[in-house]
This record gives structure tokens, sequence and C-alpha cells, in this order.
């Protein structure tokens, strides 16, 4: 799942993310990427924060990363 996350936002996938990520101490930003021009902005809404809740992936997911889901 997060290997593909990593590959639609075309950024780099660590394998080892799971063993390390409690350590990072800083966290830095992928480098810009010029939107195209013909390219939609999309706004997170309810419908699409619906479509995450939905996905069977979506509470494992968060749990893993040690997020709590806030109602």
């Amino acid at each position: 799942m997060l290997t593909t996350i990593c590959d639609r936002l075309d950024a780099p996938y660590n394998p080892n993310w799971e063993s390390g990520w409690k350590q990072y101490q800083t966290f830095i930003g992928e480098p810009f990427h010029q939107k195209a021009g013909n390219a939609v902005e999309i706004e997170l809404n309810d419908d699409i924060l619906k479509a995450f809740t939905d996905n069977p992936n979506y509470a494992p997911g968060i749990e893993r990363l040690g997020y709590v889901e806030v109602a």
C-alpha cells in the first residue's frame, strides 16, 4: 500500500521506514513539483474523506503509523 502511495506521489519509498520512523527528528518536504497547467486541484471534502475511511486499509494503516482517528 505505501509503495503505491509513494509511486502516485512521485516520492521515494524507504523499505526500512517502519523500523526507523519514530527516530526521525526533522522532516523536510519533497522537492516542489510544478503542477501541470491543466491539472485539476482537488480539495478534501466529505466524499473524499469517506472514500478513505470506507477503505478497509485505512484504519490499519493509520494505526500502524501511530495515528489516532479523531471523530
